[in-house]
């Protein structure tokens, strides 16, 4: 979170001493098979909504206090993007990149979900061939793919990268049951609470935060309307 001190403004985080290491084999496990059956849906609901696209253990600590565990996520800077979800469950789309040179002409149309593009091998030749000019050098030399193909959309002038599609090995958060006083809370969460989080200052970037939160709200309709359903 970003907070001013001492009128610095910096980026602020709080530090959780532990000794488990959830990428020892079998400790993640265990961890879950310990936990309030409530705490992974609480914890998958917040990735879903804010939209952390980067879950797994990876990103996770354990705290115990009282013979409880509790999972703690950390590095959640990749709910920070802009990002657009078709339907709850889905990979979401992620804005990785902006450029006017892509002339999209598109601001009044619909995000096109069913628009993706592929670049199977996706590296610094392969990029610059397909964007050609449209983005900054700096992005083809930078850009890193963890061996997975790129699909993609191009929209409002920008990039959209759907991070995890093509990987057989990541598994989607898919949550079937949540309680009442979770769903509760949920739908209290608006854009003042919001800008309450994110300490949003009034003149900063408005149009930029309008977005994000306007996707952050959607996809808080999408699990409502999702649970709705199923009473």
């Amino acid at each position: 979170m970003l907070r001013v001190i001492n009128n610095q403004t910096g980026s602020l985080q709080l530090f959780v001493p532990t000794k488990i290491d959830l990428l020892v084999p079998g400790v993640y496990e265990k961890l879950v098979a310990d936990l309030d059956p409530m705490e992974p849906i609480r914890l998958y609901l917040f990735y879903l909504i804010f939209g952390q696209f980067d879950n797994g253990p990876h990103n996770l600590l354990a705290l115990k206090r009282k013979k409880k565990y509790y999972p703690i996520a950390i590095d959640n800077e990749g709910m920070a993007n802009l990002q657009h979800v078709e339907q709850l469950g889905n990979l979401p789309f992620v804005a990785v990149a902006y450029s006017e040179k892509f002339n999209s002409d598109d601001w009044d149309k619909p995000f096109p979900f069913h628009e993706v593009q592929c670049i199977m091998q996706p590296n610094e030749a392969t990029l610059q061939a397909t964007f050609l000019d449209k983005l900054p050098l700096a992005f083809y030399k930078n850009y890193t793919s963890y061996g997975q193909p790129l699909y993609y959309v191009i929209y409002q002038n920008r990039l959209w990268r759907q991070f995890h599609a093509g990987n057989e090995g990541y598994v989607s958060l898919f949550i079937n049951r949540c309680d009442q006083q979770t769903l509760a809370s949920i739908k209290k969460l608006d854009e003042s609470i919001l800008k309450s989080i994110f300490n949003m200052p009034n003149t900063q970037n408005v149009l930029f935060y309008n977005q994000y939160f306007a996707g952050i709200l959607h996809r808080r309709d999408q699990v409502l309307t999702f649970f709705e359903k199923q009473t």
